[in-house]
């Protein structure tokens, strides 16, 4: 039924301005998510994988040859489906999962997740997984699912995780493509055993795992915790955890020679750490451009070049790479191996 309000253009038009704001963040948290997936994807390193999945429609059973009300209401039995794409450096897997528990909570996520996981750490040297989904509340973006993340990942040996959480209205994706082949399946079906085997006769390349209610059962410990609500969950876009038990062994200048010229590295500034790249050597010292830092492990390149040279015993580390983009213009040092840093520094 419609009703009419009444006020001032002036309220409306403030009321129409705020509207705008929350739609233009809206789009922009959606336009950026896009560009920072695809570039994930685009420098995905060779111990890195992409796991990114989504609980898909139901698949309703078919029987042609039952009674008449087995068709409708309560009587008609479903299978739950969890569809998604594992992407490597080089390569891609495609996988669902099939159960006839129709719980999609934390602990069925994990159990839903196990094989996968499972897989990716037996076949390849993979250590660090960054998880793609939506964002429902109850699911993936609670805090069960953060309390099951920082305690299950690493059973599976992996040293690092991201959990990266669409915004809503993001549109489709690889995991829908997989659902709508499964559930275009036409033979009859009453249990997911039975479409597992059926799926497996057609020849699919989709790995395909069935998750019995036991092994969800496994993952429900997390009601004994006590998990304190993390503020403003609905607005969190992503979680990251890291294995901060992992001895990490800083890579440490030996000699300086001519080799160094063009290594990412870390110098200590008044007692600051700041990565840069080593332009020239002498026979004990380094020459040094280094990155302008904004709050904690956020550095950024300034617009005139900070050159200096440092002792030797100013290099705090070598690093593998150039520091990773987090932004178009600021980066940060690995976590794993900016906590290494950073309690040595603290140490001295």
């Amino acid at each position: 039924m419609k009703e009419n309000e009444f006020g001032t253009l002036e309220n409306l038009a403030n009321q129409v301005q705020n509207d705008l704001k929350r739609v233009g963040r809206h789009v922009y948290n959606i336009q950026h998510q896009y560009r920072a997936i695809r570039k994930l994807r685009e420098s995905l390193g060779d111990k890195e994988a992409i796991v990114y999945m989504d609980f898909s429609e139901n698949y309703s059973c078919k029987c042609r040859s039952e009674i008449q009300r087995m068709h409708f209401g309560a009587s008609q039995r479903q299978i739950s489906l969890r569809t998604g794409m594992i992407y490597y450096r080089y390569t891609s897997q495609s996988f669902t999962t099939l159960s006839d528990n129709m719980y999609h909570g934390p602990a069925a996520i994990w159990a839903h997740s196990k094989p996968i996981l499972r897989g990716i750490a037996e076949i390849n040297n993979i250590e660090r997984i960054h998880f793609v989904s939506d964002g429902p509340t109850p699911q993936y973006r609670s805090k069960n699912n953060f309390f099951l993340l920082s305690k299950i990942i690493f059973e599976f040996g992996f040293k690092s995780a991201t959990w990266n959480f669409w915004e809503a209205g993001h549109g489709k994706g690889a995991p829908d493509g997989i659902d709508s082949l499964v559930l275009h399946d036409k033979q009859d079906i009453t249990k997911a055993a039975e479409l597992l085997e059926g799926l497996t006769k057609l020849g699919t390349k989709i790995d395909l795992y069935e998750i019995e209610q036991t092994e969800i059962d496994l993952f429900n410990f997390y009601k004994d915790a006590k998990i304190t609500t993390v503020p403003e969950t609905i607005k969190i876009h992503q979680e990251i955890y890291f294995n901060f038990a992992i001895n990490t062994v800083l890579l440490k200048v030996n000699e300086v020679d001519e080799s160094l010229i063009g290594r990412y590295c870390v110098v200590e500034y008044d007692r600051l750490p700041y990565p840069g790249i080593i332009l020239d050597v002498d026979e004990v010292d380094l020459e040094v451009k280094v990155m302008h830092r904004i709050g904690v492990n956020n550095f950024f390149w300034p617009l005139l070049e900070y050159r200096l040279w440092y002792e030797k015993s100013k290099v705090v580390a070598l690093l593998s790479g150039e520091p990773e983009h987090v932004t178009k213009r600021h980066c940060q040092i690995d976590q794993v191996v900016w906590k290494a840093i950073t309690d040595e520094m603290d140490n001295e």
